[in-house]
């Protein structure tokens, strides 16, 4: 499965969060985790574009050490 397919099934999985909109931010987050093991670029865009937030804004949320891969 392509990167660009997962990022689409997982934009398709936040939407039940969308009217939550902001308040949705950190279960979005949590999900985006659970997905891809941290949060790429792709998903805190994918998180913006479908909460309808901006993209500073889920980016001062998330930290360091959750926009890198885990080790192997």
């Amino acid at each position: 499965m392509s990167t660009t397919e997962t990022i689409e099934e997982f934009k398709s999985a936040l939407q039940p969060l969308v009217p939550g909109g902001r308040s949705s931010l950190l279960p979005a987050l949590l999900q985006a985790q659970k997905e891809f093991g941290y949060i790429p670029e792709s998903a805190a865009a994918a998180i913006a574009e479908t909460l309808r937030l901006p993209k500073a804004e889920i980016q001062g949320v998330i930290t360091e050490e959750l926009k890198r891969p885990p080790e192997e």
